[in-house]
């Protein structure tokens, strides 16, 4: 008795299976770009040890939380504060960043940051004072309840503006669009590639 030849099944799973690789990375520590006056570099980017705000060489680093959102949600502000506060925390990117800061800029961010809490802080006294001495003959009353709201959001805004080193312009899954960098430190890395 001959043997009939085995018929091979084109359908067949074969027994040599071949699981599929991961393609390999690009070095994105060194993905760091320039585009006009912002900064654009990957979220596993390492800075170089040069400070962003005046290029000279530090081995200080300042760890920063960055937020970004889409700018149209500003205008749920105009709904209700807490619903933007609650919208904006939702949508927000978050990225973190440690940024090279010469030893100056980081003494005066830290002066700044005493500048804006002491104002806070005598905004407070002042509506303490007010509250303490308050009396239909003293006339020093309304002045000390005037100057509150006055020093209060003057510290505010001198915490948010004077101590800021860098900030977001935007934030996506991959990158971090960054402001506030000098252009001596800018220059030295190449041209954004996908503008």
């Amino acid at each position: 008795m001959t043997s009939q030849p085995e018929s091979t099944n084109p359908y067949a799973v074969t027994s040599q299976f071949q699981p599929m690789t991961a393609p390999t990375s690009p070095d994105f520590q060194n993905a760091i770009y320039q585009d006009g006056r912002v900064l654009i570099l990957h979220r596993l980017a390492v800075l170089p040890d040069r400070c962003v705000k005046s290029n000279e060489p530090t081995q200080e680093r300042l760890k920063r939380s960055l937020y970004w959102h889409h700018p149209l949600i500003y205008l749920v502000l105009l709904i209700n504060i807490i619903i933007y506060a609650i919208v904006a925390t939702v949508v927000r990117k978050t990225a973190i960043v440690y940024i090279p800061l010469a030893k100056k800029y980081k003494r005066a961010r830290l002066r700044n940051m005493l500048i804006a809490w002491s104002l806070v802080l005598a905004g407070f006294v002042c509506l303490v004072l007010g509250a303490a001495f308050s009396s239909p003959q003293n006339q020093y009353m309304v002045f000390l309840f005037a100057l509150c709201p006055i020093l209060i959001l003057t510290g505010a805004l001198w915490g948010l503006f004077g101590c800021r080193v860098v900030y977001a312009k935007k934030i996506d899954d991959h990158f971090i669009w960054l402001a506030g960098v000098s252009s001596e430190f800018r220059e030295q890395f190449p041209n954004w590639p996908y503008a």
